[in-house]
């Protein structure tokens, strides 16, 4: 579909500024009969919004969209208490709290288009779910085997699984199949930009692996898109996987290290040789800057708590190197 014929549809262009927002809310946008468009992709949320000098844009917030759902009756809200009470335990560890919306039913009866999640993206988000929410890394391989097989692919899968596939694997003493993985996914997202995340799957991969070469590389490659990355869940999950980089080379005893960095970072040398101490402090602090942005917005602790996963990531790494 064209901008043109999107606009006919469509009275305003709402749109999400990345990847991530648009997985939360696109399939539940199109049961309340919204149309979100993703503008993710590179100069796609530049070019709406020079758009908004001739038609009405809204750039739309996925946790504001949810907001806007119809409130469910209390029968209702009886009819799901189980649901609830599970929800609930799920999210106890991030400190949040289940809302309800009515838009199941309109979910139900609204027919798959191409405003819907893809059969692929589902399953992905299913593999996700298994990993991230439920820390289950087998019930996670069974979501995933329609993406391995090459049942369901699309444009974003099944590269974004296999990055979601590497930690689990390592803790399940996979190394090898981990390994095929990051050669394969890689591969597919090197070239990326919108797929920051998932680059920043694999810089952890490295480092936990002890690929400290190939994990210099990848950081070096994708640290400028990153440093000024407008997703700042993307950029906080890669300046975590750098710190845990940097942590990694110390304990190795290396002083010093050559990258490449952007002239627009604000300790570059022109040498390109940088003390470790110093990128792992500026990679720290600039991480812990964004949890705490985030944890103040949401009321919680959950990304301070996420960075604090790094010692786990530790002993995961002495595992596999013994």
């Amino acid at each position: 579909m064209t901008l043109k014929e999107f606009r006919e549809k469509n009275s305003v262009l709402r749109y999400v500024s990345s990847h991530d927002q648009y997985r939360q809310i696109s399939g539940v946008a199109a049961a309340q009969g919204e149309a979100i468009i993703n503008g993710g992709y590179v100069y796609d949320s530049e070019l709406l919004e020079r758009f908004s000098e001739l038609y009405p844009v809204e750039q739309v917030d996925a946790a504001g969209f949810a907001q806007t759902f119809e409130d469910i009756t209390l029968a209702e809200r009886e009819s799901v208490f189980d649901l609830l009470q599970t929800a609930d335990q799920v999210l106890r560890p991030f400190q949040c709290a289940t809302d309800i919306k009515k838009y199941h039913e309109l979910l139900k009866q609204t027919p798959t288009g191409h405003l819907s999640n893809c059969a692929a993206c589902v399953q992905d988000s299913e593999v996700f779910y298994a990993v991230h929410i439920l820390g289950q890394d087998n019930t996670a391989f069974e979501k995933a085997k329609p993406i391995l097989s090459g049942k369901l692919r699309c444009a974003e899968v099944p590269h974004l699984t296999y990055g979601t596939l590497l930690l689990p694997l390592l803790r399940l003493n996979q190394p090898e199949e981990a390994a095929r993985l990051h050669k394969i996914g890689y591969r597919l997202v090197s070239n990326s930009t919108a797929l920051l995340g998932t680059i920043s799957e694999h810089l952890l991969f490295l480092g936990i692996t002890g690929e400290i070469a190939k994990a210099i590389q990848l950081l070096e490659k994708h640290f400028a898109f990153a440093f000024r990355a407008p997703d700042l869940n993307y950029r906080f999950q890669f300046y975590k996987a750098a710190k845990f980089l940097t942590e990694r080379i110390l304990l190795s005893n290396l002083k010093s290290i050559k990258i490449r960095m952007p002239k627009t970072f604000p300790n570059y040398k022109e040498n390109g040789n940088y003390a470790v101490i110093d990128l792992d402090s500026w990679f720290g602090k600039e991480a812990s800057r964004l949890a705490s942005q985030f944890d103040s917005r949401n009321g919680n602790d959950s990304y301070m708590k996420n960075l604090g996963e790094l010692k786990a990531l530790h002993e995961l790494s002495q595992k596999h190197l013994q």
